[in-house]
């Protein structure tokens, strides 16, 4: 496949935050993109994205997975989109999410689709992008067979433990700090009292005269008044230590997934994947992704049995004079024949279709 359908992103001023110090480049990268200038792009997002920042690896990812690069730049493109998904960026995340669902470029592995959308999920703010990749994730898990299910319970279960461990650990330092700190406030103490007592005892055959007698007296005043503070800080301290170790929170339970029992003979890792292809149905075509969105919300609900199990991307297409529209398709199918038989079944209830991409 000499190029991959990334989903069409306008990059938002709290997206662009992700670059910190370089979000100059990162603007002038995303405004060259904006009218066209490719080269111009890739120069800007090239030595921003080899320093790890993971908002240019995900441009370079989507200009060179959009074959607007190099020769060899799909290869690179994938690499580069998993470096910004690793790194936590969300929209990454929810792209690669849609590669290992629909097929793009990468096998179909239902089990990554799921976990790549759900961290992008948690992660994006309230909107298109975070709707449509629960959306996507939905359609996921319900083409899961039992062996997938499984294993999205087993990483959600594992991930949850690693949480709960992190608080467990960073609640018992907290405590053992606490613990330090009032263990050298009672030795503070003590010493305070035993050095106040050697000070302050007076000579048994030297009488003292009145200016002795006031130094001492003033010895003690000194002495009572650091003790006392020595004390209330350890007491502080102490009060101090015991909500946090009672602060920790039991952790929420982890995401129940349906049907999440391991089955006696569960297909091998390679039975459950399928191998990429660029077949897919085409339901619509609209002049803003805004809408395509919104359309795809609309067909998903009004023909959910004829949609359920496939995940949605909009492709945008530039007719020229025509303009800009960008199609929501759906997939994935691994042959031509398969998709044709489901844009059949589409039709039948009323829905128009259309079976683009090569196998």
């Amino acid at each position: 496949m000499s190029r991959i359908l990334c989903v069409a992103v306008v990059l938002s001023a709290s997206l662009l935050s992700w670059a910190g110090p370089a979000s100059a480049g990162m603007s002038e990268g995303v405004a060259a993109v904006t009218v066209g200038d490719y080269d111009r792009a890739i120069a800007e997002f090239q030595p921003l994205a080899a320093a790890g920042d993971p908002a240019a690896q995900y441009q370079l990812a989507k200009i060179y997975l959009e074959g607007r690069g190099p020769a060899d730049g799909v290869p690179q493109g994938i690499a580069l989109m998993n470096k910004a998904a690793s790194g936590g960026y969300p929209e990454a995340q929810a792209q690669l999410g849609l590669m290992h669902a629909m097929g793009l470029g990468v096998e179909v592995d239902n089990a990554k689709a799921y976990d790549w959308l759900t961290k992008a999920i948690a992660a994006l703010p309230a909107g298109t992008r975070r709707t449509v990749a629960e959306a996507n994730r939905d359609a996921v898990l319900k083409r899961m067979n039992a062996a997938e299910q499984a294993q999205v319970a087993a990483s959600t279960a594992k991930a949850a433990a690693t949480q709960e461990a992190a608080k467990t650990a960073a609640t018992q330092q907290a405590a053992k700090t606490s613990e330090t700190t009032t263990a050298k406030a009672t030795a503070a103490k003590a010493t305070t009292t035993t050095t106040t007592k050697a000070t302050t005892a007076p000579a048994a055959t030297t009488p003292k005269t009145v200016t002795e007698a006031a130094a001492t007296n003033k010895t003690k005043t000194t002495a009572t008044a650091t003790a006392t503070t020595a004390a209330a800080t350890a007491n502080t301290t102490a009060n101090t230590a015991k909500p946090a170790a009672g602060e920790a929170k039991a952790p929420e339970k982890p995401a129940q997934v349906a049907s999440a029992k391991t089955p006696e003979s569960a297909p091998s890792a390679e039975a459950q994947k399928t191998p990429p292809s660029g077949v897919r149905i085409q339901l619509v075509s609209m002049p803003s992704e805004e809408a395509a969105w919104a359309a795809w919300k609309q067909l998903s609900g009004k023909y959910s049995s004829q949609l359920t199990g496939l995940t949605a991307m909009v492709e945008p297409a530039d007719l020229g004079d025509k303009g800009k529209f960008y199609r929501v398709q759906t997939g994935p199918f691994t042959t031509v024949a398969a998709a044709q038989e489901r844009c059949t079944a589409m039709k039948a209830a009323g829905l128009d279709c259309l079976v683009v991409g090569k196998p």
